[in-house]
């Protein structure tokens, strides 16, 4: 048996993924030692320890409920829920050096977000991860996400919904569109009336606004900004073309979109894409075919003689990305309209602010993907409503769905 032992320095401020260590005074830390697999964790995720272990080394003894956090509790330490992975629930550990009491008001636990739905049977039966992360990244509209995004399944919402007759009807068949060419000369033009305006201007709208993705299947929620939301549904619309029925007469590739800079990321990195003009004349499908002849008369062989000549001739007008992203574009707007509404007892914002915090009125991420007068649905939550409170101050859209993925993951440092 050969054994080498190796010194490290010790940090003022671990890195992400390190905060176990202030569990120990001197850590001694075995390599090549055999661990239980965690194959859905990034690699430095943090130290699993065994619950018994783990409250005995926090001094934190007292699995608690505070304003719908569930949390492990101790004198001067506390261990907060941040993230479960099939079995394995990681935690972040808070703790006051100086060991005086740590507060349940403490800022550091008020600004951390606690994963909701976590109940102490839950947490008896688990593994534990010990280790969070300051640094994520956003991939809501990256090409690395997932998007065979399923529909939510959920059924008609509850009585009293604050989206009661309600009409969301903004999508293909809504969008006026004359029968015949016509097109405003330069000179006739309003100068109030500007296209690329209007888009830029869209787009820098919805990224100063706020929607959350729901997952109806796993129970957990993602806040992330208008734009990268825009870019979400507009991929997830292109999968579709790209793999349903009309897959043959769709003219785009996967991989033609111009990304972003790579240090770029979240609405930065959406607005850049979605702002690309490049991007904007990208073919998606073909929308128009105007055929036509057209007769030539000119000089025959032998003088004054005439020849005429026929040429058949076509114009294929493309449905466009920028197309795309515009038809998306107001459906999202006319929610926003409504949730900021609270001028009347009528207003959808006036009645969302009335909503019982653990009801989540929304609607269906698909709906709108696929361009459907969206309604209304309603989930019901079991615990850890209280961050319902901050999604209303902000007036944040909330969309339901199936298999996200993970929109927001930890950046390991």
């Amino acid at each position: 048996m050969r054994s080498v032992l190796e010194t490290t320095s010790k940090t003022t401020n671990p890195s992400s993924g390190q905060c176990w260590r202030k569990l120990f005074n001197n850590p001694v830390v075995v390599t090549g030692y055999p661990t239980l697999r965690r194959p859905q964790l990034e690699p430095g995720s943090g130290l699993e320890v065994a619950l018994d272990a783990l409250t005995a080394l926090a001094d934190a003894p007292i699995i608690s409920t505070f304003k719908d956090k569930t949390l492990i509790k101790g004198y001067s330490t506390m261990l907060i829920p941040k993230r479960k992975v099939g079995d394995l629930i990681v935690w972040h550990f808070i703790f006051n050096a100086d060991g005086s009491r740590l507060s349940y008001l403490d800022p550091r636990v008020q600004s951390a977000s606690s994963l909701g739905g976590i109940t102490p049977t839950d947490i008896t039966g688990a593994r534990h991860v010990v280790g969070w992360f300051d640094f994520a990244r956003s991939y809501a509209g990256c090409p690395e996400a997932n998007y065979d995004i399923k529909w939510s399944a959920l059924g008609p919402p509850r009585s009293r919904c604050a989206w009661d007759k309600v009409n969301i009807s903004v999508g293909p068949g809504q969008f006026a569109s004359a029968t015949m060419g016509f097109t405003v000369s330069k000179k006739d033009k309003s100068p109030i009336v500007d296209y690329q305006r209007s888009y830029t201007g869209m787009v820098n709208f919805l990224a100063k606004q706020y929607v959350v993705l729901y997952d109806a299947s796993g129970r957990r929620a993602w806040l992330v900004d208008g734009a990268s939301a825009v870019l979400h549904f507009v991929r997830a619309s292109l999968g579709q073309d790209l793999t349903g029925p009309s897959k043959h007469h769709c003219s785009y590739e996967d991989g033609q979109l111009h990304e972003a800079r790579e240090d770029l990321d979240g609405v930065d990195c959406a607005v850049e894409i979605l702002l690309n003009r490049e991007n904007y004349e990208i073919p998606l499908y073909e929308e128009n075919i105007e055929k036509w002849d057209e007769e030539t008369t000119g000089p025959g062989d032998d003088p004054p003689s005439t020849r005429t000549e026929r040429v058949s001739k076509r114009k294929i007008s493309y449905f466009l990305w920028k197309e795309k992203v515009f038809r998306i574009c107001p459906t999202l707007e006319s929610i926003i309209e409504h949730i900021q509404d609270r001028t009347t007892q009528d207003g959808v914002g006036l009645r969302l602010r009335g909503t019982p915090r653990n009801m989540l009125d929304g609607f269906d991420f698909m709906d709108i993907v696929t361009e459907t007068p969206p309604k209304p649905h309603t989930v019901k939550l079991n615990f850890g409503s209280g961050w319902t409170d901050l999604i209303k101050s902000i007036d944040a859209i909330t969309l339901f769905g199936k298999d996200f993925g993970d929109i927001i993951e930890p950046v390991v440092s």
